[in-house]
C-alpha cells in the first residue's frame, strides 16, 4: 500500500514552482536601478561627504570597546563573500535537506544570487572611493 503525504506538506515543498508575477517584471527593476546608479553617482561627485565620511570613521575608531571590538570582527568574518556563500550553502541545504523542498531552495539561491550579482554591477558602475581606512586612529580591519 502506498501512502501519500499530506497535501499542505506537498504543497509547501512546491509552493515556489510557480513565482507570483511582478506586472512589469522589467520596468521597474530597471527604474530602480537607474535611480540607485543615479544617486550613487551623485554621491560619488560630493566629494564632501568622504571627507565626512572619514570623520565619523574616526570618531568611532577612537571609542573601540572590546565587546564591541569582538561583535564587529565577528560580522566582519561572518559577511565576507566566502561567509555568505556559506550562509547560503546552509540555509539552502536546509530548505533542501531538512524541509525536503528542492523548489524552495533553489528559489531561495537564485534570489540571493540575483541580488548579489546586481549589487556587484551597481558597485562596478559607481566606483565610489572610500575614505582611506589606514587615516584612522585604531582600525580594526583595513580594506584591501
Amino acid at each position: 500500500m502506498r501512502t501519500t503525504e499530506p497535501t499542505d506538506r506537498v504543497a509547501a515543498r512546491v509552493r515556489l514552482a510557480r513565482l507570483p508575477q511582478i506586472r512589469h517584471w522589467i520596468l521597474w527593476p530597471a527604474i530602480l536601478a537607474s535611480v540607485v546608479v543615479g544617486v550613487g553617482l551623485t554621491l560619488k561627485s560630493v566629494r564632501a561627504l568622504t571627507v565626512a565620511e572619514l570623520g565619523v570613521d574616526q570618531a568611532a575608531s577612537a571609542s573601540h570597546t572590546a565587546t564591541l571590538t569582538v561583535v564587529a570582527l565577528g560580522l566582519n568574518a561572518l559577511f565576507t563573500p566566502v561567509g555568505g556563500m556559506i550562509l547560503l550553502a546552509i540555509v539552502c541545504l536546509i530548505l533542501l535537506v531538512a524541509r525536503r523542498s528542492p523548489v524552495n531552495a533553489a528559489a531561495v539561491a537564485g534570489i540571493t544570487l540575483a541580488g548579489w550579482l546586481s549589487s556587484e554591477i551597481v558597485k562596478a558602475i559607481v566606483a565610489r572611493h572610500r575614505p582611506n581606512g589606514t587615516l584612522l586612529a585604531h582600525p580594526l580591519v583595513t580594506e584591501r
